[in-house]
């Protein structure tokens, strides 16, 4: 089910509130209380709520996430935002001047740049949030991939950027994901495209880091792109867990 503008608004809400009524999505979206019943009847049977007298809750937090419905990047980029930042932090202590590195789309590496942009180092992205920090005074240089911009993930997607990717070369790869799985070491994310970047720039990658926080391990895309051995390190923000792969690092 390809959702509409009218349901992602809805499923906002529920992320943002756990539970909604259904005269405040009438006023929120300023449409009849018959359309709103009609959205919430639709949502529950695709497995995105539950329907309580009046209103409705989410279903479950730890939901399977597809394309259809992902929280938009805009809605994501201040959850969780000091774990993002010490990750971030310790991305800045691995790079040096004269590196060559791929920055994946999503919350976690947008905050990357704020630690890096004073190094003399390549980044290729289409992570536009980056656009929106970059400044004069950096010493970092941003190629950012042409392609159809998406709106959802504040990217630049397409056959063009995959070819600027396949170009390059890199020292290290930083690469985000919809969730990670500890007991079957899947990283996952929510479309083909996204799968067939990361794939490609960790291929070109002398070193590959996934970069989430712990909040990640609790959801789960519908696409496994890698297993977590494949990559150098997995930096993520302190959690528990009997079954901890060698390479997690815990950045605090």
């Amino acid at each position: 089910m390809k959702l509409s503008k009218r349901h992602h608004q809805i499923m906002e809400l529920l992320y943002s509130q756990k539970y909604t009524t259904v005269s405040e999505l009438v006023t929120y979206l300023n449409v009849s209380s018959a359309t709103i019943r009609r959205d919430l009847v639709s949502l529950e049977k695709e497995g995105f709520l539950l329907r309580e007298h009046g209103g409705a809750k989410i279903k479950d937090l730890n939901h399977s996430q597809s394309a259809d419905f992902e929280l938009p990047i805009k809605k994501k980029i201040d959850i969780h935002k000091q774990e993002k930042i010490n990750i971030a932090r310790y991305v800045a202590t691995i790079l040096n001047d004269g590196d060559c590195i791929y920055l994946d789309s999503g919350s976690t590496p947008a905050y990357i740049y704020d630690y890096i942009r004073h190094k003399n180092i390549t980044i290729v992205t289409n992570n536009l949030f980056l656009l929106d920090k970059i400044k004069e005074k950096d010493k970092a240089s941003v190629i950012f991939g042409a392609g159809t911009y998406d709106f959802a993930h504040h990217t630049l997607n397409g056959t063009l950027y995959l070819d600027i990717i396949k170009q390059f070369q890199f020292s290290h790869a930083f690469i985000g994901c919809s969730g990670f799985n500890i007991e079957n070491l899947h990283c996952t994310c929510t479309s083909l495209q996204s799968s067939s970047y990361k794939n490609h720039a960790m291929q070109q990658s002398k070193q590959t880091f996934l970069v989430a926080d712990a909040s990640k391990k609790e959801e789960e895309g519908i696409i496994c792109f890698a297993l977590s051995s494949a990559f150098t390190k997995i930096l993520t923000t302190p959690f528990h867990s009997e079954h901890l792969p060698k390479n997690v690092y815990f950045c605090s």
